[in-house]
């Protein structure tokens, strides 16, 4: 084995639903749905079940206050999803969340909080990748 073998963060293999909904397209509830389906989360308690805590599908991770959370393996929920879905693609994820952004940035105009709005518009593009920037405004326009 290589000394130089880069070791894993946290958060590059355990994620929550949201951001494992992320990768396919889909809300944290219907991320929820499919574990629940492939008997990995109780659909009473909607807590892991115990094959997903044996087979480590998911891990938990409790909150400060003791409410419970965990957070899911992304590989191997991601290997489990590919059976019923198709991941989108990058392109298709950052058209998604400009979307939303701009969703979100419309209400604050709606509110009358211009210049806040005006401030987010000028930097809706910054962190989007340069490859994928005109698909994106393509989306915003034809929203529009």
């Amino acid at each position: 084995m290589s000394k130089h073998r880069k070791k894993l963060k946290f958060k590059d293999v355990w994620a929550n639903q949201t951001d494992i909904g992320k990768l396919f397209g889909l809300s944290a509830i219907k991320v929820g749905n499919k574990l629940t389906e492939h008997g990995l989360k109780d659909p009473d308690t909607k807590k892991a079940t115990e094959k997903a805590l044996k087979e480590g599908f998911v891990k938990e991770t409790p909150l400060k206050d003791g409410t419970y959370f965990c957070m899911w393996n992304k590989q191997k929920i991601k290997s489990l999803l590919l059976s019923d879905i198709k991941p989108i693609s990058n392109e298709q994820i950052w058209i998604n969340e400009a979307l939303k952004r701009c969703k979100e940035i419309k209400r604050m105009d709606d509110k009358g909080e211009d210049k806040l709005s005006s401030l987010m518009w000028e930097s809706l593009y910054d962190d989007i990748p340069k490859e994928y920037r005109t698909k994106v405004q393509e989306a915003i326009e034809a929203q529009s």
